[in-house]
């Protein structure tokens, strides 16, 4: 038969000894559980903490990966003592140093201006088709004006694929009020003639001629077709003004 002693030791004293002693025992258990707990949970932050150091050193491992090379992560800067007349701007590849660099001459292009009209539509050539002889570096080129006038002459040069910007410029005079201006590209190969059949039609003044740029790095000759100049120090581009 089962004996409950606890109840009995307590019997007459009106205690509940049961009561008490799990008290004592829950009293005894809490700090060891309570501490227990704690440990649990740091264990549970430091391994949290872990995991987003470890994915934060992932993404950055993961940017550095992109780059290909040191290049990616230098930047280098160029300065020009006369910003006015040269600026120059470095790229990844550019090697710190200094450069003595001396313009001579801009690159420039042909500009042809040609005898005034009356109107833009007066009819030339007597209304016949005209053909117009495009010269550019020693290559020939034939260009059909059909029903000519002067406003027909400039948009036929501007559309037959020469890299030619023909305009006309209204003088606002009494006569040869319009005149018919023709310019290329920059650089001395660029240069070209317009002439027609009559030698007669078009009688051009050459306004500007075309020329390539010409500067020294360091002492030496450089020339280019254009204002922009690459190459000529590595890594380096100069714009010429």
């Amino acid at each position: 038969m089962a004996v409950d002693y606890l109840s009995a030791i307590g019997a007459g004293s009106g205690l509940n000894t049961t009561e008490i002693v799990d008290s004592l025992v829950e009293a005894e258990r809490a700090p060891q559980q309570m501490m227990l707990d704690r440990m649990i949970e740091k264990s549970e932050v430091t391994i949290s903490a872990y995991g987003v150091v470890k994915s934060t050193l992932s993404s950055l491992k993961t940017a550095f990966d992109g780059l290909n090379d040191v290049s990616e992560v230098r930047q280098l800067s160029a300065t020009s003592s006369d910003p006015e007349s040269i600026v120059a701007v470095a790229s990844a590849e550019a090697t710190a140093d200094s450069y003595d660099v001396s313009v001579t001459q801009l690159a420039q292009r042909d500009l042809w201006a040609f005898d005034g009209f009356d109107a833009l539509d007066e009819s030339l050539n007597s209304g016949n088709s005209l053909t117009l002889s495009v010269v550019i570096n020693g290559q020939t080129t034939d260009v059909v004006i059909d029903n000519p006038t002067p406003q027909a002459i400039a948009d036929g040069l501007n559309e037959a694929g020469l890299n030619l910007n023909a305009a006309i410029v209204d003088t606002g005079g009494e006569v040869n009020r319009y005149v018919l201006t023709v310019s290329g590209e920059l650089g001395e190969e660029s240069a070209f003639t317009i002439t027609d059949p009559s030698g007669s039609l078009l009688n051009g003044v050459r306004r500007s001629a075309a020329q390539d740029a010409e500067l020294t790095v360091n002492g030496v000759p450089v020339s280019r077709p254009t204002n922009l100049v690459e190459g000529a120090i590595p890594g380096v581009a100069l714009t010429l003004k």
